[in-house]
């Protein structure tokens, strides 16, 4: 490359800077290695305060294989775009952390997309100067075709709560399962058609792709957006995806990220589904003495079957509401035979703590505290230990009361290792925060997805929904975990089927016949938690070494099912019979330690 034509280029946003200043920064530029990795830039004077924003992100990140670096605003100046590129392919500005930006950051974004970079612009990032003031224009205004911030204009009107709308040409590219949409509006268990906060906008260039939109009766806007430039891009999403991370909302961050590095720009990853499969858990919350029958019933008609492993929870106790009414499962006494009979087809988990509806309201009227929950989770996990001759790993709360984070503290004291969650509805199996913190690092999350606003075949039934529409829900289910290459949870009670009993058992049918064609795993969650703590701990990375395209992993507690994603523009030869539009998926099959790939550059 010309030193001289570089050092112009240099010199267009950095002409505060001594020309001898410029010359170091070309040679620092040239000593990045070409490696590949999204860069998080955050704003100096945001930190520590503002810090969870970005553990947030990276947790997420983390979770689904993605490399990824720091660094703050007013260092990244220091580096020149056009090189910093090719070890950075996507620099994220997070929400919360990065609103105060130094005015030359414009400068330097322009150049750095010119050159081939991506940049993806949260909600407020960019919208103060570096005193804490809303600027007369947002930094990113010009890349990203938006004005993300009217603040000048419409003062305290400029922040506001509205519904989040995807395009319908993206409801498929952008990773949100069916059942969390109501005409195309996010949507939660329990709440219906979810309000968020938002920022008014302004269009201000036609030649860009309207992703989602926001609305209320008063106000529509863009709600996520990108422009395509002609080597780079700039993508902007008008949520604080971070912040809602950090509060137990964790689908629409880890969405976006996969839909924009994932499907526009293409980086290099590990894939966070073993052996590139969908992944599918049917949790079965037992509480009753109702199932004493409802499970002779899965066995004999084939609800219940080997190539289909669930997860199979249990409330151990006797009585359901008070003690004495007789109307538990009674898993150590009258339902035992039944438990048996459960742990041919599933692994056998804790649905609370001995009495379900009695164990539920007592946490939520105050009467149990700490010891009280762990107490009778811990009776609960006793007896089904005895009766399954399993060691109790999984748990799930009833009626969904699982105050954070003192629970999960409890199941991580208790050794157990995954649970049934309602936060983060629709998402991935994760690592839930709650009130800016990660809540565990070693029990993991398993949210539940709904169809709309419910979640059980019973409340289906309640809502009026037909058998075709829930058959069409559980099958889309499905096919979503395996186009995706995700993994998703969904959940009922055995005496719920009568309510859909042809519809679950063409699902089960479709399921496996999925499965026999090596495309689905239907598993418990123990199974995938399994294999998220080892993908977690893998150290992996991505190189261009001369005309190579380098590839390792490394974990020492071995490699066996871990996919990698090899973008095909990386690669001249077909690289494996597994591949989908954008990239090849490298299965390590053997039990290894190391792995090391290479393929020619493209």
């Amino acid at each position: 490359m010309d030193i001289f034509k570089q050092i112009q280029n240099v010199e267009k946003y950095l002409k505060r800077l001594s020309l001898l200043w410029v010359f170091f920064l070309f040679s620092f530029s040239l000593s990045f290695a070409s490696e590949f990795k999204v860069l998080i830039v955050y704003s100096p004077k945001q930190m520590p305060q503002k810090e969870y924003t970005i553990k947030a992100l990276e947790s997420v990140l983390q979770e689904e294989g993605i490399l990824f670096s720091r660094m703050d605003a007013v260092s990244l100046l220091s580096h020149v775009p056009e090189n910093i590129w090719k070890t950075y392919p996507v620099i994220i500005f997070p929400d919360g952390v990065a609103q105060q930006l130094p005015e030359d950051i414009k400068y330097w974004s322009e150049e750095y997309i010119k050159s081939g970079g991506n940049i993806f612009v949260i909600f407020d990032a960019g919208t103060k100067d570096i005193y804490g003031h809303y600027r007369n224009r947002p930094i990113f205004e010009d890349i990203l075709g938006v004005n993300y911030c009217l603040y000048p204009k419409k003062k305290e009107e400029t922040y506001t709560l509205g519904y989040f709308k995807l395009n319908k040409n993206y409801v498929k590219k952008i990773d949100i399962p069916p059942g969390k949409m109501i005409d195309n509006t996010i949507s939660g268990y329990k709440y219906g058609k979810l309000k968020y906060p938002v920022a008014l906008t302004e269009q201000t260039d036609n030649n860009i792709e309207i992703i989602a939109s926001i609305y209320k009766s008063q106000f529509e806007g863009i709600g996520a957006s990108l422009k395509r430039h002609s080597l780079g891009s700039a993508f902007f999403v008008n949520l604080p995806l971070c912040h809602l991370k950090s509060e137990s909302d964790d689908i629409l961050l880890r969405a976006f990220i996969r839909f924009y590095l994932f499907k526009v720009v293409h980086i290099p990853h590990i894939v966070n589904t073993p052996y590139a499969k969908g992944g599918l858990i049917i949790n079965w919350h037992i509480d009753s003495h109702l199932d004493w029958k409802s499970i002779p019933m899965m066995i004999e008609k084939g609800y219940l079957r080997k190539t289909i492993i669930y997860s199979n929870h249990i409330t151990a106790g006797s009585f359901l509401k008070k003690p004495g009414d007789g109307k538990g499962f009674d898993a150590c006494g009258k339902g035992k035979k039944i438990a048996s009979m459960l742990t041919k087809y599933g692994i056998t988990g804790s649905h609370g703590g001995w009495a379900h509806n009695w164990f539920s309201e007592n946490i939520l009227s105050g009467k149990f505290g700490y010891e009280d929950i762990k107490r009778y989770i811990h009776i609960n996990n006793r007896c089904l230990r005895k009766v399954s001759n399993q060691i109790i790993k999984e748990y799930s709360a009833p009626n969904g009361v699982h105050p954070q984070p003192i629970t999960t503290k409890i199941l991580e004291e208790l050794g157990m290792k995954c649970y049934y969650y309602t936060g983060d509805s629709g998402s991935a199996p994760n690592r839930t925060f709650y009130r800016k913190k990660m809540v565990s690092d070693k029990v993991w999350a398993f949210p539940v997805t709904p169809l709309g606003d419910v979640a059980s075949f019973y409340e289906m039934s309640v809502k009026g929904y037909t058998p075709k529409k829930v058959e069409k829900w559980l099958k889309g289910m499905v096919d979503f975990v395996i186009e995706r290459k995700t993994i998703r949870l969904i959940y009922s009670h055995p005496y719920d089927i009568p309510h859909y009993p042809e519809a679950i058992l063409r699902f089960i049918n479709y399921a496996e016949k999925k499965y026999k064609q090596g495309e689905l795993l239907v598993r418990p969650m123990l199974y995938f938690v399994n294999y998220l703590e080892r993908f977690v701990k893998t150290k992996f990375s991505f190189k261009i070494k001369k005309d190579k395209f380098v590839i390792t992993l490394y974990n020492p507690d071995g490699l066996k099912g871990i996919p990698v994603a090899i973008p095909k523009r990386m690669c001249k030869e077909k690289l494996s019979d597994i591949q989908d539009e954008f990239y090849y998926y490298k299965v390590i099959t053997a039990n290894i330690k190391k792995f090391r790939y290479e393929c020619e550059l493209r």
